[in-house]
């Protein structure tokens, strides 16, 4: 019997499909999430003890709720694998339709100010990108030194502006979160003076200390790693993926409009309407033909 099997022929105790349903319940009222934010929703709901043994409870049950059927698997998000899939359409027309409802156009050639986010948490960046969907901005994923070709690349993204970039920064409260967003300004400094560019002016917009507490997210003992020691996190911390992902987006959407020039935006989107009208008349062209 393979260990799929097993989940699905498991019978738990009364204890366990009682945290079980509760955490099924969650899941599906907010889903898709990550299991880490899972969990962190269920700390704040008494399902879990806030530890490792928790977590990996979690990670457990909602394995066991994926194998039975009891919740989607795509009801969670696991960014740690990447799937290539190419851009496949069933005929011109098909290919037509799409960019008629979805084209977007550049506006950042005509943009004052560039605007980056950038996310410690892999998970929490994927949430973003749908998020923010509407939005031009660019999110990246960062995690220190094995980030280093993602952020050369944003350097060098950012450098094509003439005036202001800027750069909206979501990281953990804690040593580790301080350090990889100190490593991010660090680098896109070097990368200024390489490229001969404005440094970019980097905005923490999530997690802050402050921000844990009035949005009572749960937290977790500090590990006194060095870092902890070295900014202050002696006894508790909190990341950034405990927060409400639509929260962030809502912060970062804010501070964006403030940067982004609204002229430029609705001139843009306005070209957008009129491509994708092009592209409707095409579809119609080659569903004729």
């Amino acid at each position: 019997m393979t260990r799929m099997q097993a989940r699905m022929a498991r019978t738990p105790t009364p204890r366990v499909a009682a945290r079980q349903e509760a955490l099924r319940a969650l899941i599906r009222a907010d889903a898709p999430l990550t299991v880490r934010r899972a969990f962190y929703i269920a700390v704040g709901q008494g399902i879990y003890p806030k530890d490792e043994t928790g977590y990996e409870l979690a990670i457990e049950d909602s394995n066991v709720l994926r194998d039975q059927g009891a919740i989607g698997y795509a009801d969670i998000i696991d960014p740690t694998r990447i799937v290539r899939e190419a851009d496949l359409w069933s005929s011109p027309a098909a290919a037509a339709r799409y960019y008629a409802r979805q084209l977007r156009l550049d506006p950042w050639d005509q943009m004052p100010c560039r605007v980056a986010v950038t996310c410690e948490s892999d998970g929490l960046a994927l949430a973003l990108f749908a998020l923010l969907d509407d939005t031009p901005l660019r999110i990246v994923a960062v995690r220190g030194n094995g980030s280093s070709s993602a952020v050369a690349a944003l350097a060098d993204w950012l450098a094509e502006t003439t005036d202001e970039a800027v750069v909206l920064h979501v990281g953990d409260a804690d040593g580790q979160g301080i350090a990889i967003e100190a490593d991010l300004r660090s680098r896109l400094s070097l990368h200024a003076l390489r490229l001969g560019a404005r440094v970019p002016t980097v905005e923490r917009v999530w997690l802050s200390v402050q921000q844990a507490v009035a949005h009572g997210l749960p937290s977790r003992p500090a590990k006194l790693t060095p870092m902890d020691i070295k900014y202050g996190f002696i006894d508790e911390c909190w990341e950034a993926e405990a927060g409400d992902p639509a929260l962030i987006a809502d912060l970062i959407r804010a501070r964006a409009d403030e940067l982004l020039d609204a002229d430029i935006l609705a001139e843009v989107a306005e070209r957008e309407r009129a491509a994708r009208a092009d592209f409707a008349e095409l579809a119609q062209w080659f569903e004729a033909a």
